[in-house]
């Protein structure tokens, strides 16, 4: 195992890595892992906790892992946005159908929160900080 299964605590996600896979995607509501195949110069963006908090639950954050088979050095660089200030449900995103599932939140705190007791690794440290 190269990393183990987590969710990222920032806005968004873009990865890279050299052709050697690791890279696994948990599919949404199943046990099934997808390996992402990276073709040359290519890159992987990921919608992670912050931004599902933002888009109100409608893109979820993506359980990930790193998985290695010990036969070739794998390198990856990964850029993580973070969001200063408020993040807050856009107006568009909240009807009838979808009320608000987070309540706005300083980006930065909740960062904080999730530093002092990393309870979960996955998008429930989110729900719990500041979930409706």
């Amino acid at each position: 195992m190269g990393a183990a299964i987590h969710t990222d605590k920032h806005f968004l996600t873009i990865l890279s890595q050299n052709q050697v896979d690791g890279l696994e995607v948990k599919i949404k509501d199943d046990d099934e892992w997808v390996r992402v195949k990276y073709l040359p110069s290519s890159f992987f963006v990921m919608a992670v906790d912050a931004f599902m908090a933002w888009s109100n639950g409608r893109l979820r954050s993506a359980p990930h892992r790193v998985v290695m088979n010990g036969q070739e050095d794998r390198y990856s660089i990964a850029l993580f946005k973070f969001k200063n200030g408020t993040v807050e449900i856009p107006e568009e995103l909240i009807d009838d159908e979808h009320p608000p599932r987070f309540k706005p939140f300083d980006h930065f705190k909740f960062l904080e929160f999730y530093a002092k007791s990393p309870i979960y690794f996955d998008e429930r440290a989110i729900k719990l900080f500041c979930g409706v």
